[in-house]
């Protein structure tokens, strides 16, 4: 596998993927402790469940502990960085959470030119059977008492894995893998100025990255976020940015066509 590219990861929730190259497991946060991701699949609980926008959810999961550890162990991801999700195909046989119900009655008349399709790219892993498919998401909120991550998705009609999302209920168990981080190390040295640009749910990693450069008083290099929605209700991690930056330094432009 080594001539194929981190854009080609196939999506099949690989025990050995492409993307593992760039798993990086930072240094101990606290010392004595160890990363909960250490680049295998690890098993997290759902926690809790919120719509956030008519296609945007909230997703919560708590570290699903069942085994003695040496050291005392926390979650320790980077900003910018994300995480693997894996389900098993045969996920699709299950029902469907009532708290989606809203967003399954909205797309009842998508046509079907319309559906979310992914391109197809052949299981790179042949070592192993296809029992698996996986996507990667941002967390945008990490804490370690317990250990606990959230992740903001947009649900595509009809998508594999976000007809498997709507099946999760709460205390359901998920796997998930990580740290995957492609931030250059000297990024606090290198640049004076970054501009970061993003849609919808994109906004994660480029808020998580700001938010932790912003709060290390090292730090001097301006940060610039333009991230663009359809209307004030779709803006994400608005409240999240004023708490975090400062209302001072947050501003709101909407321009709507007639």
């Amino acid at each position: 596998m080594e001539d194929i590219t981190e854009n080609e990861c196939c999506g099949s929730g690989c025990t050995n993927c492409v993307l593992d190259r760039y798993i990086k497991t930072p240094k101990n946060k606290i010392e004595g402790c160890d990363n909960i991701f250490n680049g295998n699949y690890t098993k997290f609980k759902v926690i809790h469940i919120e719509q956030r926008t008519e296609n945007v959810f909230e997703f919560k999961f708590e570290w699903n502990c069942d085994m003695k550890f040496e050291k005392p162990c926390i979650l320790d991801v980077a900003g910018g960085s994300h995480l693997m999700l894996r389900a098993s195909h045969s996920s699709s046989s299950r029902k469907f959470n009532s708290i989606f119900n809203n967003y399954r009655n909205s797309i009842v008349n998508t046509p079907k030119n319309m559906e979310y399709q992914r391109k197809f790219i052949e299981k790179h892993d042949t070592t192993e059977d296809d029992l698996y498919f996986s996507r990667p998401y941002t967390p945008i909120l990490i804490s370690n008492e317990p250990p606990q991550f959230t992740v903001l998705i947009k649900l595509e009609p009809f998508g594999l894995m976000s007809n498997y999302l709507q099946t999760l209920q709460i205390g359901d168990l998920t796997e998930w893998k990580g740290v995957f981080n492609k931030i250059p190390s000297n990024i606090k040295k290198a640049f004076y100025n970054i501009i970061c640009i993003c849609h919808g749910v994109s906004i994660a990693p480029f808020y998580t990255l700001s938010k932790e450069l912003i709060i290390d008083d090292k730090f001097e290099t301006n940060i610039t976020l333009y991230a663009c929605f359809k209307d004030i209700d779709s803006i994400l991690l608005r409240n999240h940015m004023w708490r975090g930056v400062g209302e001072s330094m947050v501003k709101d432009v909407v321009v709507q066509k007639n």
